[in-house]
């Protein structure tokens, strides 16, 4: 309680000094307007730059991490609350954001990307919750110095939700603590999916090595990684049980985005004598991508 207070603290004050207006707070949550694209963006950038340092500072286990997402559209307003399209939107944008980065969609982009010096990778077309296009979005990739602009006469939501996910449904740049306590959707990181050794035996045990391909809507282009059967599962490198292979060299199995850990990422292929190929998908997203297989040497022991 006392780290979100003083990481709340940060964020009010920045709010304030880039000309924002907080309209609703419930916890640790905070949910406000911009009347400038630039200005939000900037207060974005600036609260996890601070935040940052702050952390750096505490023990690790007090730390928080918060995750931004910022959308430009037209709102409901209805005394300090904020209502439309435009606010669930920036909510489901800060649910794709990885802990301490932030997401901002197409039309923010398009109001910024001249006029701010910062760089963002373009992450493809999101398919989001109770909205019936999928939502262009990019995120941040590094902080860099400014470029003077004026402001833009634009409303910019920016609104929080808490771990528990308490406010993803009204929160515009929905920040939201990233903790041991958190509850959401998907399943915890050590239960990503349910598997148990099906008798394929000793013919595909052993340490293999993955070399992704990403598709067009896909943040990851290329990652080489490995993974871990043994005796019928597949694990991490360190462990991990993620996923199962059949007799005949079938496999699935499933874990969380390298990139962010709110998105599954599901895989399936065949392996053949020691080599292999497989294909997968980022459960929610248009990103689809395949991999080449081959084994790198026997498990230890």
């Amino acid at each position: 309680m006392r780290t979100l207070k003083a990481h709340r603290d940060v964020i009010d004050r920045l709010i304030a000094r880039h000309e924002g207006r907080i309209f609703n707070t419930a916890g640790d949550s905070v949910l406000a307007e911009f009347g400038s694209a630039v200005e939000a963006v900037r207060c974005a950038i600036t609260i996890q730059d601070e935040l940052r340092v702050r952390n750096a500072q505490i023990a690790e286990e007090r730390r928080m991490e918060f995750r931004i997402g910022v959308n430009v559209g037209d709102v409901l307003v209805d005394g300090d609350n904020l209502y439309g399209d435009g606010v669930n939107i920036a909510a489901r944008l800060e649910a794709i954001a990885a802990p301490g980065n932030i997401c901002i969609s197409g039309s923010v982009f398009s109001l910024v990307k001249n006029k701010l010096s910062h760089d963002f990778e373009d992450i493809g077309p999101q398919l989001v919750k109770n909205i019936p296009e999928p939502v262009p979005a990019y995120r941040l990739t590094s902080s860099t110095s400014e470029t003077n602009a004026a402001g833009i006469d634009r409303r910019l939501l920016a609104g929080a939700a808490a771990g528990i996910v308490l406010l993803v449904g009204i929160g515009g740049w929905a920040i939201r603590t990233y903790q041991s306590t958190q509850m959401h959707a998907l399943p915890s990181q050590g239960s990503v999916v349910s598997v148990a050794p099906n008798g394929a035996g000793k013919e595909f045990d052993g340490i293999w090595e993955f070399q992704l391909s990403g598709g067009e809507y896909c943040p990851l282009k290329s990652m080489t990684f490995q993974r871990k059967i043994s005796n019928g599962t597949i694990a991490t490198v360190d462990g991990r049980v993620i996923g199962s292979i059949d007799r005949d060299g079938k496999f699935r199995f499933a874990n969380r985005s390298p990139l962010n850990q709110n998105l599954m990422v599901e895989s399936q292929g065949a392996i053949e004598g020691e080599n292999g190929q497989g294909s997968y998908s980022a459960v929610g997203t248009p990103c689809r991508g395949t991999y080449q297989i081959r084994f790198v040497n026997k498990l230890s022991g």
